[in-house]
């Protein structure tokens, strides 16, 4: 199941359809969206128990469950280096076409705010069955 969501409305009535379908974790990209609407999702994925993975980390450091996501700061420090670059002269078109290669995992550093416990693209969740 995919759904998607714009707006904070859309992300309640994408939880409530979760609930519904008796659907048993979610993972929710790493859209921008999605991080300014963190503690939302947070507070959601705890009313209804519901096990989440995020797509940024900090996100598990504001009380969710886990994320797997790639390393921002390596992809800020890569902006930094070919930004560099352009100002000493080179030119944009000539520069490597770089990704972020490397991944992290984050775990909370005490117990999360809601359960693990399974018993129950701009796209809001991809939820696991």
């Amino acid at each position: 199941m995919l759904l998607n969501a714009s707006s904070p409305s859309e992300i309640d009535s994408a939880f409530a359809t979760l609930v519904n379908q008796r659907v048993g974790a979610l993972v929710v990209t790493g859209e921008n969206f999605f991080f300014t609407q963190r503690d939302l999702l947070v507070e959601l994925a705890a009313r209804h128990a519901m096990p989440t993975i995020y797509g940024y980390s900090e996100i598990v450091r504001g009380g969710g469950l886990i994320s797997y996501g790639a390393r921002y700061a390596e992809a800020f420090r890569l902006l930094g280096i070919n930004t560099g670059r352009i100002l000493k002269g080179e030119k944009a078109a000539d520069l490597p076409v770089q990704q972020v290669t490397k991944s992290s995992l984050s775990l909370p550093s005490r117990r999360p705010t809601h359960s693990a416990s399974p018993s129950r693209s701009r796209s809001l969740v991809a939820p696991m069955r």
